[in-house]
């Protein structure tokens, strides 16, 4: 099953839409989130490198799960607690689910835990992932 990057994010969307705790969703450059009187706690996807290989595209987006600090910052460890949380629970669900998704994430990721400098202060993890999406390797298809 082929997956354009729009339907992936539109996917990743709708399952911030579907969880409990994560608030907002965006997908941009991460400069560009600055200034935007964000929901917290937020998952963020920024889209990467796409590599080719016969009938597959591996693409690397780099998801961050971000929350804010309180100004004493006396809740540093339960908002990295929490963000770390968002991140499992993000991998679980689309991990060994390509025929639900029409996409595989790779097995293993390491997640980092980040500072971001924006307007609120935020802190959270870093995920990067890889994801494998099956093409057609038919020149018939090809619109030339």
């Amino acid at each position: 099953m082929e997956r354009t990057i729009n339907q992936i994010i539109n996917t990743f969307s709708d399952f911030v839409g579907e969880h409990l705790s994560l608030e907002d969703f965006e997908c941009n450059f991460l400069q560009k989130n600055t200034a935007n009187n964000r929901n917290y706690p937020l998952m963020f996807a920024d889209i990467g490198d796409a590599i080719f290989s016969l009938g597959e595209v591996k693409l690397t987006i780099t998801l961050y799960f971000l929350d804010k600090l309180k100004s004493d910052k006396s809740n540093y460890v339960q908002v990295l607690s929490d963000t770390l949380k968002h991140a499992e629970d993000f991998f679980t669900t689309f991990n060994n689910n390509e025929l639900k998704y029409g996409f595989m994430i790779d097995d293993n990721a390491t997640a980092f835990p980040i500072s971001i400098p924006l307007e609120d202060g935020v802190i959270g993890y870093r995920l990067p992932v890889n994801i494998s999406i099956k093409y057609s390797v038919n020149e018939g298809n090809v619109p030339l």
